[in-house]
């Protein structure tokens, strides 16, 4: 039974969550006064892309420098918004996904005034350590969504089947992005951006590594066990399943470890098992999900033998 307490520090966290969600907006009057601040000593054209040593190699006219970091700022608020909207219990990774979306706020704002600077006085701000803590944001961000949903480990049972799904292909794609970071990393001679595009090479070949060797789905008598690379991502006790049924998943949800608050999925193609249980709901990617299906069919027969 829920306590009053509980249910009041429920609410209060989630009206936090809601005024959380609803100050990211604030970062479109905060660029906007940016340029109204600066606008009569702007000049009519302005150098808005630059190279990596910091040179002027594109230009626009204000109101489009203007506008146009206005729109992407837009479109990151009302992705945020759709997003996180719909999580009605937040936890620990839904907050540092909304973290995540405030420091892309505020690399999009250090920008728009690095571009307003440069127009007004010439000089250049490097944003690279920016870039820095934004990849380090997505590594604890993939921390956060792995390690506090893993459950408490299954008691040893015997394992009644075991499936893997990978994908060989994305794996090619994600190594070739790897190499080409690589390939830039060392054309480059600024240090900085080197070292960052050997960060985002190495989280690459991890995605990689995980690609190929994909998911292992361990169906026990006590319950189920995900896993990758020999860790173990989610333990999923028999009790607590309550159905399932096979569903299309569209790319737009994206591949890998998806979701927060309490969905979490593990995709790397375009056909999953949907699992509703008592705290959430798990989505199985496999190329052949029937035997998902007949393999948790097989599972609860086992826990009556």
């Amino acid at each position: 039974m829920t306590s009053p307490a509980m249910t009041m520090t429920t609410t209060t966290n989630r009206r936090f969550w809601h005024v959380a969600i609803a100050a990211l907006w604030a970062a479109l009057p905060a660029i906007y006064f940016q340029y109204a601040d600066a606008w009569g000593r702007l000049p009519v054209r302005m150098a808005t892309h630059f190279d990596a040593s910091g040179h002027p190699n594109g230009w626009a006219p204000r109101e489009t420098s203007m506008w146009f970091i206005m729109g992407v700022t837009a479109f990151v608020v009302v992705l945020a918004t759709i997003l996180l909207a719909r999580i009605r219990k937040p936890d620990t990774a839904s907050w540092g996904v909304l973290a995540m979306f405030y420091i892309v706020l505020a690399i999009l704002y250090r920008a728009s005034a690095a571009v307003i600077e440069y127009n007004l006085s010439g000089n250049f701000s490097s944003m690279a350590w920016e870039m820095k803590l934004l990849i380090v944001a997505v590594v604890a961000i993939i921390l956060l969504s792995v390690v506090p949903r893993r459950r408490a480990a299954l008691q040893h049972g015997d394992i009644v089947a075991e499936e893997v799904h990978s994908s060989a292909t994305l794996s090619i794609v994600f190594g070739a992005a790897a190499l080409c970071e690589i390939a830039a990393a060392f054309a480059l001679q600024i240090p900085a951006a080197r070292l960052g595009l050997l960060i985002a090479a190495a989280l690459f070949i991890a995605i990689t590594a995980m690609t190929a060797s994909g998911f292992q789905y361990l169906f026990r008598r006590t319950g189920l066990e995900i896993r990758t690379l020999g860790f173990r991502l989610r333990s999923v006790p028999l009790a607590q399943i309550q159905d399932y049924a096979i569903q299309p998943w569209s790319w737009v949800r994206g591949y890998g470890i998806r979701g927060v608050g309490a969905s979490r999925a593990y995709v790397w193609g375009n056909r999953v098992v949907h699992i509703r249980t008592n705290d959430g709901e798990i989505f199985l990617g496999h190329s052949n999900p029937e035997r998902i299906v007949r393999d948790l069919d097989a599972m609860k027969q086992s826990s009556h033998a």
